[in-house]
Order: C-alpha cells, then structure tokens, then sequence
C-alpha cells in the first residue's frame, strides 16, 4: 500500500522460512552443537513459548546445513486434520521430499492394497453373520479387525525404511505442529520413536519437534517418554535495529512523509534507535511477549495508519505504533485492564512508561527511549 508502513511484508507473515533478522546465532550455534554431539538415531523435543522463533531457527539451520552428508525433511502435522492419517502423511511427504511421491502413493494407496482391504472386510461380515449368535466367537473377530491396521502400519514403515536407506545421508526430520494433534500427536511420536529404535537403518536420523512450553508442561510425563532430548528454546536478543530496518519504509525510518496532498520531510534524523529500543523493553516487559506478537502489531498498525491517511490526518507512524502496542501490555490481568484502556479513560499518557519514553524521543528527536536527556525517566 503506497501509504503504509511496511516495506517488505513477506517478513511479518506468519512464515518460519524467512532470513533471521533477530540474530539467532547465539541459539543457533548451541543447538547445531547438541545435534552434531548425538551420535545415534533420536527424536529431540524445541520447547519454547509459541511464536518465540523455534521454526524459524531451525530453518537457518537447515538452510546452512552441508547438503552432501544430510537430507532435512519438513513434515507439517496439522496439513493433516484426520489425526489417524499422521503416519501416512509423514511417509507421503518424506517420498515427496526425495522424489519418490508418485511410486510410494501407488504402494500406500494401490488397487492391490484397496482390493485387500474389501475382501478383508467381505469375510469379516460373512463371519459375522454366520457366527453372530455365538458371543465367544466376538473375540476372534477383535482379533481379526485389529490385525488389519497392524499389518498396515508393518508395510507403511518398511516403505519408510526403504526410502531412507536410499539417501544414503543422515537424515534430519523437523516434525512441525505435532503439539497440536493431541494424543495422536503423541502417539505419532511414540510410533517413530519405536521405529527408529528397532528398525535396521543404515543412516543416522534426528526427529526434532518443536513443541509450545504449555503443552509440554501439561502433557511432561507422555513427551519424556517420546523424546530422547530436550532443548529449551528462550532466545535473548541482543538489538532490534536489523530487525526495524528490514521491515519500514526508509523513508519513514528518516522522517519523510508521502500523504495524499503533500510530501514532508521534516529532518534528516533516523528514526531506527527509538523504534527498536521501544520493541527492546517491549520484549523485557510484557510476559509472554513474541516475535509473532510483535509481527502482529506492526500489521496492525500498518492498517491504523493507513486508515487514519485516508482520511485526510497525517499520522506521524511511530505514535500509532506506540498506541497499538499500549493494547498488548496489562496493567492488570484479572480482569485484564490493558495501558491503551487507560490512557483512554484518563485521557493522559504517565510519565515513568516506556511509551511515555517513546512519544518523549519523538518529540524531542532522541536517538533512543534511553537518552538521559528524556524528561519522561
């Protein structure tokens, strides 16, 4: 939008397959070395708060990775609403991810094997009827109509087996929203788990599951039995201005303005210090804060903004950021009273918070919400 905020927004979308504007390298660097040090097949849980960057730290692994001794493989649990379908899917997607789709869905979903299943249920219902009025018979038939499945997970994992043994690489697996699929979740990776430990695999694999720090806290004793390593996952950045830079116009990082009637450019003075030490104490004061909450203002305040264009004001962009982010920071939480509410019914903005400090840098062309020269600290 010509009016907008935002310079490039592939970046705030929910997407883990971006560049790292937040400097991971620090985790980056810590969890490489973990999984360098594993030296047998395991599945290793990423435990962190939801939207903290988990994905997208795996993702700059992956994209440094050495391509000639490891093949990454991205499955997506929640492309699968029928949590019965997880383990089909898991194998679908790995012979999608090393070509082999086509003749891997013809051995999962063949004629021969649809044929099979029809007939067993053609004996099963002749069964039943033939022998429904004796009731000790109903146990063979549990018996019978349970194999079923079993035998089917049996040929579906010795196709997995193959196409593993085929690339000849170690083999990483980043096992995405599984945390999120319940107990079929968890029983998927019970199911790898115990296919990884006793099939015969040539190739070392690593399965490493990003999991919320809510779920894992609820659900402790059925992970630990899962995974064979945890990593927590609580990235400290270091800077944001990396981060503001890629995302807003420059032209507003540098106080010009394009307006429907008008062009202003007030000063040559950038902007980047005070918008990025505000998102800085965002991060250290509202708990729970993340890069996804953070993504989510900004959006936000994009669309305030162009409104407010449209009709006919001329914003100055970094105060409908600040209000916007006065939204997401409680005063109180029971009942959840945020700053926004407050500056609106007193009809004032209080001197010792950080938007306070953020508007005070604006005004009086700070270099950072920290300039002892601001009269709000």
């Amino acid at each position: 939008m010509e009016y907008g905020i935002i310079k490039n927004y592939d970046l705030i979308q929910e997407d883990c397959k971006v560049e790292d504007l937040l400097d991971f390298s620090e985790s980056i660097g810590q969890f490489s070395k973990k999984l360098n040090s594993i030296e047998r097949s395991a599945i290793v849980g990423l435990v962190g708060k939801f939207g903290c960057g988990k994905s997208t730290m795996l993702y700059q692994i992956k994209k440094s990775s050495d391509n000639d001794k490891q093949k990454w493989i991205d499955f997506d649990a929640w492309k699968y609403p029928d949590r019965r379908d997880l383990w089909e899917g898991f194998v679908l997607d790995f012979a999608d991810q090393v070509g082999n789709r086509k003749k891997v869905t013809g051995k999962i979903d063949g004629k021969d094997t649809k044929s099979r299943l029809i007939g067993a249920s053609t004996d099963i219902l002749s069964i039943i009827i033939d022998k429904l009025p004796n009731l000790s018979f109903m146990e063979k038939f549990l018996e019978i109509f349970k194999a079923s499945p079993a035998k089917r997970v049996f040929e579906i994992q010795d196709i997995l087996k193959q196409l593993i043994n085929a690339q000849g690489k170690e083999i990483y697996i980043v096992i995405e929203d599984i945390d999120r699929s319940g107990d079929a979740g968890i029983y998927f990776l019970e199911t790898l788990k115990q296919f990884i430990r006793d099939t015969e695999i040539g190739n070392k694999i690593i399965a490493i599951a990003p999991i919320g720090d809510e779920n894992f806290a609820k659900n402790n004793d059925l992970y630990l039995k899962c995974l064979d390593y945890i990593e927590y996952f609580n990235p400290k950045f270091t800077g944001l201005s990396k981060f503001v830079r890629s995302i807003f116009k420059e032209d507003l990082l540098k106080s010009k303005y394009s307006y429907p009637d008008i062009s202003i450019h007030s000063t040559e003075f950038d902007c980047t210090g005070q918008v990025s030490t505000f998102f800085d104490e965002l991060f250290k004061l509202k708990k729970g804060m993340t890069i996804r909450t953070l993504k989510n203002i900004i959006r936000e305040s994009d669309l305030n903004y162009i409104s407010q264009v449209l009709d006919g004001h001329r914003p100055d962009w970094r105060v409908t950021l600040c209000f916007q982010a006065s939204k997401y920071l409680n005063i109180t939480e029971s009942p959840a009273v945020s700053w926004f509410d407050k500056f609106r019914h007193e009809k004032q903005i209080y001197r010792d918070t950080i938007f306070a400090s953020f508007l005070a840098s604006i005004v009086h062309a700070l270099p950072n919400i920290y300039d002892p020269h601001n009269s709000t600290q």
